[in-house]
């Protein structure tokens, strides 16, 4: 993950946080990721939304994401893969469904471990997240 890290401007970096080993960002974010790696020549890989728990864990969920795997990227040459994945990567997220569906996810997969719903309701911005991914290899041409 430190390597999203080394590649994107310092203001993307500083909103990200750390739980374990993995890194969330605001999901409002998610489209400055998306462009600062395409810029860097990095290829997304994805990434799922995400919720902290009230104890500081981490919530993933995983039936909302984006997956960009090989196949893909089949039909980009390897100078072309993170053009490629950014433009994959932008349209799945528009796609998702927002705010809306991904407050009904985290209150219906995490309830228990939100107390603050409400909190999330009235303050959603701040309380869903995104991890993301880069992916470690590239297909060759």
């Amino acid at each position: 993950m430190n390597e999203i890290l080394s590649r994107v401007p310092d203001y993307i970096g500083s909103a990200s946080v750390q739980i374990g080993s993995t890194i969330i960002w605001p999901y409002l974010f998610v489209p400055a990721i998306i462009e600062a790696l395409r810029c860097a020549g990095a290829v997304s890989a994805g990434g799922d939304l995400c919720f902290i728990s009230d104890s500081g864990g981490l919530c993933e969920c995983v039936n909302i994401g984006i997956a960009i795997d090989r196949d893909h990227l089949r039909n980009a040459g390897p100078d072309k893969q993170a053009d490629a994945a950014a433009e994959i990567a932008m349209k799945c997220f528009i796609n998702l469904g927002g705010r809306a569906e991904f407050l009904r996810e985290g209150s219906n997969g995490f309830g228990d471990q939100i107390n603050g719903i409400s909190d999330l309701i009235k303050f959603p911005d701040s309380r869903i997240f995104f991890s993301w991914y880069v992916r470690s290899d590239h297909l060759e041409a």
